[in-house]
């Protein structure tokens, strides 16, 4: 039967563009892993897809997302496949190929155990194709979300990271993402979690007001986005080396505020004296929604 939301993938094996494939550990225990199913190699839109998901494999890497791709075609097709997808463009220019390994599942074994057949493609023996299909699988090996396309529908990857992130947030936050939500704004604050503890964990958040009465729409800041000083501290030790980078960072700060306010000697003069230790909120997980 197909796989449902909240159940656990299984491990399997097959073939691939990179070798055989041990799903299990090729993922590993500490990855989150991207299954996108395409409906066949050396197509137009598939070409653009794969392509696209190069271009895009170090966001997903960033996000502890392990990327595999799959068809019904060979492993050698799918080789020679990808030396055309190279040379189409959609690799993006700091991208030379596509790197992630792409799945031969020749006797669609893997498709009928996912649920990717789409009755309406058909090979050239009328046996049925893999539609455009998306499965976000967990650390835990949880199937967390699944998206299906039609064929004459390329995907929009940018979405795909967006869920990612809307998800690995939820898991961390007692928060929900509304509707077109982007990595830096407001959230929910999830219905079953009190406002005291909403307080501590989330710091200060607004209620917005509806003629129920009701006061179920919280928001609050993004808990899991990066602040301009963290941002701040990861660019200056990325160009000057993470030790004197670290230890260069304050300086620049009071002297770019010194410079601002006029006060560049008691500023300066503020460097001698020993910093109050930084307390931080604990992150929380296993939230439950409702």
């Amino acid at each position: 039967m197909p796989l449902n939301l909240g159940d656990t993938v299984p491990d399997f094996s097959c073939d691939s563009s990179v070798g055989q494939i041990h799903y299990y550990d090729h993922v590993g225990d500490e990855h989150w892993s991207i299954l996108c199913s395409h409906p066949s190699d050396f197509t137009p839109v598939c070409s653009t897809e794969l392509g696209t998901l190069a271009k895009l494999l170090p966001q997903f890497e960033r996000r502890n997302c392990k990327v595999l791709a799959l068809s019904c075609d060979n492993a050698e097709s799918h080789r020679k496949w990808i030396k055309d997808i190279d040379a189409s463009g959609y690799c993006g220019k700091t991208t030379s190929t596509v790197s992630y390994p792409i799945l031969a599942d020749e006797e669609r074994a893997l498709a009928v155990k996912f649920g990717m057949l789409d009755p309406e493609e058909k090979d050239e023996k009328g046996q049925p194709l893999t539609c455009r299909a998306v499965f976000i699988v967990d650390d835990h090996k949880k199937l967390r979300a699944t998206i299906l396309y039609p064929a004459t529908t390329g995907r929009n990857f940018y979405e795909i990271l967006r869920v990612v992130d809307s998800l690995q947030l939820t898991d961390e936050y007692p928060v929900a993402t509304p509707a077109n939500w982007e990595r830096g704004e407001k959230v929910c604050v999830t219905p079953s979690t009190p406002d005291e503890v909403a307080q501590v964990v989330l710091g200060d958040f607004s209620v917005v007001k509806v003629p129920s009465g009701k006061k179920y729409l919280r928001l609050s800041k993004d808990p899991g986005y990066k602040t301009p000083k963290v941002l701040k501290r990861g660019m200056v030790e990325t160009i000057l080396g993470t030790e004197y980078g670290a230890k260069l960072l304050p300086t620049l700060g009071r002297l770019v505020v010194a410079f601002a306010l006029g006060g560049f000697s008691s500023s300066f003069a503020s460097s001698k004296k020993k910093e109050k230790p930084v307390h931080t909120t604990p992150q929380t997980s296993g939230w439950k929604k409702r």
